[in-house]
């Protein structure tokens, strides 16, 4: 009685509790204020969607329901950025599993942001990920800014969709 999975008309196989979220911060504009060589926590606390209950607003964490294919990724909008030294302004943002840096995700993490050039900043970002079971997702950042402004309220989307199994 109960749907496993479910095959559509042009052969598509879809599983009911598959996982999909997108998340936000709650907040208009977020000033990140705290950037040094350790990676920072993200707070993701808005939840925009969540179909399966895999994403924890208090710890601003995914947390993979079944061992499969994942993508993950981002839509941000930095602004406002300002550094005292000069030199390269930069930040870095990065999904991490279980609390490390992928080492399998290809392609360029960095927002290279420099105020003196640009007002707004929009970085998108996205990578396909191999989760196991209770693995779990978070978005930190780290960089030599003194300040930056990151949008929120749907304004900069995180997502984690499971795209296979």
């Amino acid at each position: 009685g109960t749907t496993r999975m479910r095959i559509t008309g042009s052969g598509h196989v879809l599983r009911p509790t598959m996982a999909a979220v997108a998340v936000t911060l709650s907040g208009d504009q977020n000033t990140l204020t705290t950037f040094n060589t350790s990676y920072q926590t993200l707070s993701l606390n808005s939840e925009g969607y969540d179909n399966a209950n895999n994403f924890n607003t208090s710890n601003y964490r995914f947390t993979a329901p079944e061992t499969g294919f994942y993508q993950v990724g981002c839509n941000v909008q930095l602004e406002n950025g300002s550094r005292s030294a000069s030199g390269n302004r930069w930040m870095y943002l990065y999904p991490l599993v279980n609390g490390a840096a992928v080492s399998t995700s290809t392609g360029n993490n960095t927002a290279d942001f420099d105020p003196a050039d640009t007002y707004y900043y929009n970085w998108t970002y996205t990578t396909l990920l191999k989760l196991s079971q209770n693995d779990y997702v978070e978005w930190k950042y780290r960089g030599n800014l003194d300040s930056v402004n990151l949008r929120g309220q749907r304004q900069s989307v995180f997502y984690f969709y499971q795209v296979g199994w």
